[in-house]
């Protein structure tokens, strides 16, 4: 496998290839951009259930100046169903990674060395969007592999189980007003919901399947 062996779902954001899970993790968590251009497709869930997320986690757009709003480029506040039906738009095989895919995906992206991710920024396969949030993610500082994927300082992205209740794992950003516990998530059960609801610390990472004889 070489460095550029990227893959790009239709939104034009791209996903590497982890051999040893047999799938392709998106370099970013879901981001506003995305489901921008699935509300714009007659297909799409409408501007009512959007307006419903942004009441969780306000609009920050990718292009807007001023202090780094990480928590509002993603599209937070979505549950586990409805990230199924945006996988779903994207096409057959996209879906939430369950638990174990979700810690291999860490490990190898988290991995990855960080000229790769900043070779991947200028791609002309990468969508402007997504472009712009890494760029963007480079200048505030993130210097690493997971800091500039979001594995670090993102969110708590859904993970599926065979079973609900889903959960969620990831390395969001302490929150100074209000001392919290960092658990370590390849090692820790993932976090769930005492009960339903939007909230802004949980989004959502997808997975692909991967043709192992396209990328070995």
């Amino acid at each position: 496998m070489t460095p550029t062996s990227w893959l790009f779902d239709r939104t034009g954001f791209a996903y590497y290839p982890v051999p040893a899970a047999r799938i392709a993790v998106a370099v970013l968590p879901l981001t506003k951009a995305q489901i921008e251009l699935w509300l714009a497709d007659p297909e799409g869930p409408g501007d009512d259930w959007y307006a419903d997320l942004l009441k969780v986690g306000p609009r920050f757009g990718w292009r807007a100046t001023g202090r780094l709003t990480v928590s509002q480029l993603l599209l937070t506040g979505l549950n586990p169903e409805e990230a199924g039906f945006f996988a779903a738009w994207l096409g057959d095989g996209y879906r939430l990674p369950m638990t174990a895919e979700w810690r291999a995906s860490d490990r190898a992206l988290g991995s990855l060395p960080v000229a790769n991710l900043q070779a991947l920024i200028n791609d002309s396969r990468l969508h402007p969007a997504a472009a712009g949030i890494m760029r963007r993610l480079a200048e505030a500082g993130r210097k690493t592999s997971p800091g500039l994927s979001l594995l670090e300082g993102g969110v708590l992205e859904w993970v599926a189980r065979p079973t609900p209740p889903h959960g969620g794992l990831g390395r969001p950003p302490s929150d100074p007003s209000a001392p919290r516990l960092i658990l370590d998530p390849q090692a820790f059960d993932p976090v769930t919901l005492i009960r339903p609801g939007r909230y802004s610390a949980f989004g959502a990472r997808l997975v692909r399947p991967l043709d192992l004889d396209a990328v070995l």
